[in-house]
């Protein structure tokens, strides 16, 4: 439904409707780095705006494992509004309606999804307070569950109570004494929705409010459409005692421990938990699981599917979207450490903050047709005009391509040669295979915007260059494998962004299809351990396992920062650029860790000089 007029709410512009009701309206938007949103408008009027834009921010810092981020706040007149990560997917409750209920392994995974969400939610120190089917969206990434404390945070500015009357047939019986939102009644109203998803109603349905109310309060859910798994940790999170319910981590052990995709334990028992605090009881016969809290180390549930290699393949695979599994999760990591000197660049007011002991390094910047390449603690400026550089990983070779020629340099005997490839398609962005033995140019159609068609290799060696035709049609972007043996490029799918792996004939090897769009050309984090897309949903970054392609985080590079990403810091932290914000006048280059947090300012740039067409190049040391 496109909006009658367009409008704007802050930052956000708003493009079309995606829901409206009692509540408020939904719509799509997009942020202020163009990234998609998700859009919620109220129609509460607020009495304490502070209240609600206080609580608000709260749910920023909540990890979003199989939930969608929330990304902003504000208020618009009276009524209040929260930005979310946009998903790109249905709602269970649509879903179930038009195609049929859940069962077997789908329910399986849609359970420990969103148990996986509720862990998170809670161990932050938050509740969801609204779960039910229209709060969980079926992305191309799996189930997400959306909302997240948004209820609570509207309640706490509102003048009047308004939970009872939305949805009660997932509300828990304690909601309807006045406890609005207990972490306990999550854990009923993921009963209630997992039992929606398995026999299409409420386990408390009934053909009037009154006697639904009443159901909820005095009567046994009806449970006899719920199979095995996930039928008895839902029978116990529907329990009318909330102290005879499990805590979200245990209820998220037991569904695990059930799962024959994963390679856990099963647990022995499953005894009703007695009554006993509410703090999380993460120890269960071997297996211990924490799902992200504030402190240090723990664990968490995340998507999976069975290992593939990264290089060579027999034939290529179109591979099914992720099951699940479990992984150990490190602590914190320690922060970069604090800059000892200062670096000044020339031609513009660049100022590096730099320490000896940093594993990346600014090693080229171009500006307009000037390129400045590092030397020592000096930028010189490239006799080369228009030239896109590359180094390679082994620090022997500097690429510089100014259309249409070539010239690679050793960066150790200073010796160079030009070479002028020959290629139907214009050629950008030298990037150097991880062993360093061949260049690899990408080739495109030279539009808007510009279309991968194939690439180029060339051999240092022996001064040869080999083109491969593959007519693409990603977004000019190859990436290389981390054995050098293929390459990979995105590639637009029915459902979103996806990738494709090709080897250096051109022979595809398999698709990722539910991973978004390809960052750059270093998307491996530096130990190869982790991968980065632009998440399908769009306004973030994913993080994936390139051994499973199951989900390991989500960063809000956009959403929280307005930045652009250049390169990654460590295994742990990325290296941004703030948004260009013309009335600032200092930008900064920081280093975040992988929720979003600063952790070092890695330089300062003069607010008039961070223009569109200035480009960093950053290498290991």
């Amino acid at each position: 439904m496109p909006l009658r007029d367009p409008r704007h709410l802050g930052d956000y512009t708003l493009e079309h409707a995606l829901s409206e009701g009692p509540a408020g309206e939904v719509y799509a938007g997009r942020g202020p780095g163009g990234e998609r949103v998700a859009i919620k408008l109220f129609s509460t009027q607020l009495e304490s705006p502070q209240n609600f834009l206080e609580r608000a921010e709260r749910l920023k810092r909540v990890e979003a494992f199989h939930s969608a981020m929330i990304l902003d706040a504000g208020i618009e007149g009276a009524r209040p509004y929260v930005v979310s990560e946009f998903v790109d997917g249905v709602s269970l409750r649509q879903a179930v309606i038009e195609n049929g209920p859940l069962g077997g392994a789908a329910l399986h995974r849609l359970a420990i999804a969103t148990m996986t969400a509720l862990a998170a939610i809670h161990q932050a120190g938050a509740v969801h307070g609204a779960l039910r089917p229209d709060n969980v969206l079926l992305g191309p990434d799996g189930p997400r569950v959306i909302n997240t404390g948004v209820a609570a945070a509207v309640e706490s500015g509102a003048a009047i109570a308004t939970q009872q009357v939305a949805s009660p047939a997932f509300l828990a019986p304690e909601q309807f004494a006045g406890a609005l939102f207990p972490p306990s009644a999550d854990l009923f109203s993921w009963g209630a929705t997992v039992a929606f998803a398995a026999t299409g109603q409420s386990p408390f349905h009934s053909n009037s409010l009154s006697a639904a109310m009443n159901r909820i309060l005095r009567e046994e859910p009806d449970l006899s459409g719920v199979a095995d798994p996930p039928r008895q940790i839902v029978a116990a999170c529907l329990a009318k005692d909330p102290d005879r319910r499990p805590s979200a981590s245990e209820a998220l052990m037991r569904l695990v421990g059930h799962s024959m995709l994963t390679d856990l334990p099963p647990i022995i028992e499953e005894r009703p938990p007695p009554r006993r605090s509410r703090a999380p009881a993460l120890v269960a016969a071997a297996v211990v699981l924490a799902v992200v809290s504030a402190g240090g180390g723990h664990a968490v549930a995340r998507v999976t599917r069975p290992s593939s290699p990264l290089g060579n393949a027999a034939a290529p695979t179109v591979s099914a979207a992720p099951s699940m599994s479990v992984r150990p999760a490190a602590p914190d990591p320690a922060p970069p450490p604090k800059p000892t000197k200062e670096v000044k660049a020339a031609g513009i007011g660049l100022t590096l903050h730099e320490n000896p002991a940093d594993p990346v390094i600014l090693r080229a910047y171009r500006v307009g047709k000037d390129t400045y390449i590092r030397e020592g603690d000096a930028f010189v400026k490239s006799k080369i005009p228009n030239a896109e550089p590359g180094f390679s990983p082994d620090g022997t070779w500097l690429a510089l391509y100014a259309e249409p020629t070539l010239t690679i340099v050793n960066l150790k005997t200073k010796a160079q040669f030009a070479l002028t490839p020959q290629v139907s398609g214009t050629l950008t962005l030298p990037t150097w295979s991880p062993d360093s033995k061949r260049l690899l140019l990408n080739i495109t159609d030279g539009g808007d915007p510009e279309l991968a068609m194939g690439f180029a290799l060339v051999d240092p060696v022996t001064r040869t260059t080999t083109t491969v035709n593959t007519q693409d049609k990603g977004e000019r972007i190859y990436a290389w494998l981390p054995d050098s043996s293929g390459v990979l490029i995105d590639y637009k799918s029915e459902t979103g962004w996806g990738l494709k792996a090709r080897d250096l004939s051109g022979r595809e090897l398999w698709t990722r299809h539910w991973v978004g769009q390809l960052w750059g050309r270093r998307s491996f984090s530096p130990s190869n351990t982790s991968f980065l897309t632009l998440c399908p949903s769009g306004g973030s970054f994913c993080l994936w396992d390139p051994r499973s392609w199951g989900r390991q985080a989500t960063v809000a590079v956009y959403g929280s920062k307005g930045g652009t990403l250049l390169s990654w810091y460590d295994d742990s932290h990325l290296v941004i650029t703030e948004p260009r914000d013309k009335d600032k006048a200092v930008h900064q280059i920081i280093a975040i860790d992988l929720r979003g947090r600063t952790q070092r300012v890695m330089g300062e740039l003069l607010g008039k000089d961070d223009r569109d067409d200035l480009i960093y190049t950053y290498t290991r040391r």
